[in-house]
């Protein structure tokens, strides 16, 4: 085998690799460096580091465009979508395995009003639109898919619309459930500290915020594989 044919295996190779990458977008870069020590990150480092060798000037997000097979507006949508969803699902843990476990406690009900007052709507806050985001920046890159020629019958689109309609019905619930029940709760928290009378819907609004936080919370387990 001469060095030119080499080359070209290596070069064919190499595209294999990008093209399969590009493909297998389910695969992520923090499980490829755990398991093999390099990432999509990596490669495209790799790729510049190369082409200056050779004479020639490709920035870092040049070569990220390469290995991605995106553009970089694509990219760091992605990156709003994971940072928004990291958010989001925080939040929700929070609520059902930290919050609600200690307003259960005997110091969690002395201050279940002044934390309902004051923490939780902050936290309602960063819920509420880390799940609207997340929704938005995940079918936005859904119809960049689609534009760009990815049909609705492959392995790609099977397993993002699959969590897609999960995460919908979760901000769903977030929005138009959750949310408006939490307004009652906290507004009767408020009533109730300015010596107002209490509202009986309460207990109703917050038993069916919480029902619908735990159904999220058991969806978002099987969302995470898609």
């Amino acid at each position: 085998m001469t060095n030119d044919q080499q080359t070209q295996i290596e070069s064919a190779a190499f595209r294999g690799l990008m093209q399969h990458l590009q493909q297998r977008s389910d695969v992520q870069n923090i499980d490829l460096m755990n398991l093999a020590g390099f990432c999509r990150n990596c490669l495209a480092k790799w790729y510049s580091a190369a082409a200056k060798n050779q004479g020639l000037e490709m920035d870092y997000a040049s070569t990220q465009k390469i290995i991605y097979g995106m553009e970089v507006g694509e990219f760091v949508l992605r990156w709003i979508h994971f940072l928004a969803g990291i958010t989001w699902i925080g939040v929700l843990y929070y609520f059902n395995f930290i919050q609600t476990p200690f307003f259960g406690t005997e110091l969690g009900g002395s201050s279940k009003s002044a934390m309902t007052r004051g923490l939780v709507p902050n936290a309602l806050w960063w819920f509420r639109w880390g799940a609207m985001f997340t929704f938005l920046s995940g079918w936005t890159i859904v119809l960049l898919k689609l534009g760009h020629g990815t049909g609705l019958d492959s392995g790609y689109m099977t397993r993002i619309l699959t969590g897609g309609l999960m995460g919908t019905l979760m901000w769903y619930n977030v929005w138009w459930v959750i949310w408006p029940a939490q307004q009652i709760v906290i507004a009767n928290a408020n009533n109730v500290a300015d010596g107002k009378e209490a509202n009986p819907a309460a207990a109703g609004a917050g038993g069916k915020a919480g029902m619908a936080s735990r159904t999220n919370t058991l969806f978002s387990i099987p969302m995470l594989f898609f």
